[in-house]
């Protein structure tokens, strides 16, 4: 096994990302599980990138010292494609409030440069609205909102909240105990995208694709 740190680079824009990966063949095409690049490759097209190995530690405790160390290095953080300082990568990673902020600006930057993106959201918010919206036309009765609106705090109260389900991520295996926790690791301000995948509903969430434990 090979634990290495490799460097991948837009050559339209000259943004990188660095990523740590852990495989038998460093060949392989891995091209990481970041958000942001991602979305990049997507939009650019992957072979407008590319990727060179920079460094090849001896174990998993080097590999994220120095995915952290090359972060910083690159300054790809701040002006690159990751979105944590690294160490732990998306998974498992501890957010401070500085960091949140800077993944908050780097969200912010990316829309900014992807306006198309922010045009597809807002055109699915408004499919919600009008006629499509199941409620379009109907006068609730207050009995009816009383109604809902106790269902709605049974649902996201103690056990019967949908995000205190436990999950698991099928590619890396780290179980969640929080559906909650599973999306702040991986970026997602909401746990619901997560959810619908292990229901069956989508397909992935964050780059990754889910199951409940």
């Amino acid at each position: 096994m090979e634990h290495v740190i490799y460097r991948i680079t837009n050559m339209i824009n000259g943004k990188k990302y660095i990523g740590k990966h852990s495989t038998t063949d460093v060949y392989d095409g891995y091209f990481g599980s970041g958000i942001a690049i991602k979305q990049a490759i997507n939009k650019y097209g992957i072979d407008n990138f590319k990727k060179e190995i920079i460094c090849y530690c001896n174990n998993e405790e080097e590999l994220k010292e120095m995915e952290k160390y090359h972060i910083k290095k690159e300054g790809t953080f701040s002006k690159g494609y990751n979105l944590t300082l690294g160490g732990e990568g998306i998974l498992g990673y501890k957010h401070t409030e500085d960091s949140i902020r800077k993944a908050s600006d780097s969200r912010k930057r990316y829309y900014e440069e992807n306006p198309e993106m922010r045009e597809k959201i807002s055109e699915m918010a408004k499919k919600r609205v009008g006629k499509l919206n199941p409620f379009y036309g109907r006068k609730l009765s207050q009995e009816h909102i009383d109604k809902l609106t106790v269902s709605r705090v049974k649902a996201i109260t103690g056990v019967n909240n949908p995000s205190a389900r436990s999950v698991i991520c099928n590619e890396t295996g780290v179980k969640y105990d929080l559906a909650q926790d599973a999306a702040t690791a991986v970026g997602l301000k909401y746990s619901t995208t997560i959810l619908k995948v292990c229901k069956n509903i989508r397909k992935s969430a964050g780059g990754f694709t889910w199951r409940y434990a």
